[in-house]
């Protein structure tokens, strides 16, 4: 297991590591742009959401001519029902097996791709987000994944496996990122 602060902080320590083990230093690079890459789109996220509450708040409170010129405004999309399936090619996520209210993002980083997982399967009486016994889901992306390689900083890494094209994921925690390579 790979403490994600300790790679970010001092991924040379992280190298040496690996080298001693005798195993490739490449992913830490890999994992180094996932992780930049997936803190710029929370960040760019974040704002965007600022800004989408900002104008729904302005949207809600205004009349006639004023909520019409918020309406035309160039981020603004007015939607009577959004479906998944009408995405071009259909959904480029779809849960093959397993239950589990998550979110996931797609990134393409170099001749991979990386998924990022956080589940949201709260317990009460437990107090945390069980892990989960499996996952398999259909991936669409521009080449078919040979390897899957899991991430998940501070817990046991999970099981993963490219079944029949489909990435399967075995004793999924909160938390999980994903190097799907061809």
């Amino acid at each position: 297991m790979i403490d994600a602060k300790l790679l970010r902080e001092n991924p040379d320590v992280v190298r040496a590591a690996l080298t001693k083990r005798g195993e490739s230093t490449d992913l830490v690079d890999q994992i180094l742009v996932a992780d930049s890459e997936r803190r710029s789109s929370i960040s760019a996220f974040e704002a965007l959401r600022a800004e989408q509450k900002g104008l729904g708040k302005q949207v809600a409170q205004a009349k006639g001519e004023e909520r019409a010129a918020l309406l035309e405004h160039a981020n603004v999309t007015v939607v009577d029902r959004f479906e998944v399936a009408d995405l071009p090619g259909g959904p480029q996520v779809r849960v093959a097996r397993g239950d589990t209210d998550a979110a996931l993002t797609l990134r393409r980083v170099g001749e991979t791709a990386v998924l990022h997982l956080i589940r949201y399967d709260y317990d009460e009486d437990a107090d945390r987000v069980p892990p989960l016994d499996e996952l398999a889901l259909d991936v669409r992306l521009p080449f078919e994944p040979r390897t899957a390689t899991v991430f998940a900083p501070g817990e046991d890494v999970p099981a993963a496996s490219i079944e029949d094209g489909t990435l399967v994921l075995r004793d999924v925690p909160l938390y999980a990122a994903v190097v799907l390579a061809p």
